[in-house]
């Protein structure tokens, strides 16, 4: 059986990962997985493909992430 989280606890959970990403913008850094490895993270480019692909531009969705489609079944 799942538990379910408080709602206090999600708050403060999303509170906790948005000072991270406003921090990690303040320096510049846009992708902490990217800046320690020197390599794209399997989710780097997955918005850009996404919207490219809701305009109907496959190519350059293609070209932003290969792995945007396999969101299709996830999602769903």
């Amino acid at each position: 059986m799942l538990k379910k989280f408080p709602l206090k606890r999600v708050v403060i959970i999303s509170l906790i990962i948005l000072c991270y990403v406003v921090f990690l913008k303040l320096l510049g850094m846009t992708c902490i997985f990217k800046n320690m490895l020197g390599v794209s993270c399997p989710g780097c480019g997955m918005t850009r493909a996404c919207i490219s692909a809701l305009t109907f531009n496959f190519k350059q969705a293609f070209y932003y992430h290969p792995l945007w489609i396999a969101l299709i079944p996830t999602v769903l």
